[in-house]
């Protein structure tokens, strides 16, 4: 299986909406209480353009964790 090639802003564009979405179903449901989340990418590599390739192997040249807290809005 050949790798995917994906731009950098990806990740954050995808970590933003995992939080918006968490932070709509707090408003919408009342949730009092602060959720963490985190989100893990792995077997990642850079290119020399600055691009992102996932790739099956199980080696890994660098990997991304991305975490924050949502609180309710008061």
């Amino acid at each position: 299986m050949s790798a995917k090639t994906i731009d950098a802003k990806a990740i954050v564009q995808v970590f933003d909406k995992v939080v918006g979405g968490i932070r709509t179903t707090i408003n919408d449901t009342n949730h009092n209480n602060a959720v963490d989340v985190k989100l893990d990418f792995k077997s990642i590599n850079i290119d020399s353009k600055g691009i992102l390739v996932w790739s099956k192997k199980k080696e890994s040249a660098l990997e991304i964790s991305l975490a924050t807290q949502v609180t309710p809005d008061q």
